[in-house]
């Protein structure tokens, strides 16, 4: 399996933007020791990726070049529960952190998303939201 975990890593850090062609990411790529320091909440094959293909890739911004576009505070996030576990444990474990997302979550995640900046060339890319004073940036995939 840590093959295949860092498989995964090499492809959701690519997918991203984050990684070119046999470039590696350091933010979320291998360790020194060739463990991934990605995180997935339910283990390598979450439930929800096979019903929905959607998840929510989350990464902590560390010098944040852009203001936040959303807050945990705001209820409209407070209702997407993975999006809200996703960024507490991000902000717990300052690691790229992965979640399934339900058919409802993404169509709310999507309503959530759609009057709001996406910044394509922050670092990392995605929805920056601030979570308990730390700006974490949160993209879709599926």
């Amino acid at each position: 399996m840590p093959a295949r975990r860092a498989l995964l890593a090499g492809v959701a850090a690519a997918v991203a933007g984050c990684v070119g062609p046999g470039g590696s990411d350091p933010a979320g790529g291998p360790d020194d020791d060739g463990t991934a320091t990605e995180r997935r909440r339910g283990g390598d094959t979450p439930e929800g990726d096979a019903t929905s293909g959607s998840h929510l890739r989350a990464s902590p911004v560390g010098a944040p070049d852009r203001e936040p576009v959303l807050s945990s505070d705001d209820e409209a996030v407070a209702r997407i529960e993975p999006l809200v576990e996703l960024l507490a444990e991000t902000a717990d474990t300052l690691e790229t952190t992965y979640t399934p997302l339900s058919p409802d979550d993404t169509e709310a995640f999507e309503a959530l998303t759609a009057d709001v900046e996406r910044y394509y060339a922050g670092n990392p890319p995605g929805y920056y939201i601030d979570h308990r004073g730390l700006v974490v940036s949160v993209a879709r995939s599926g």
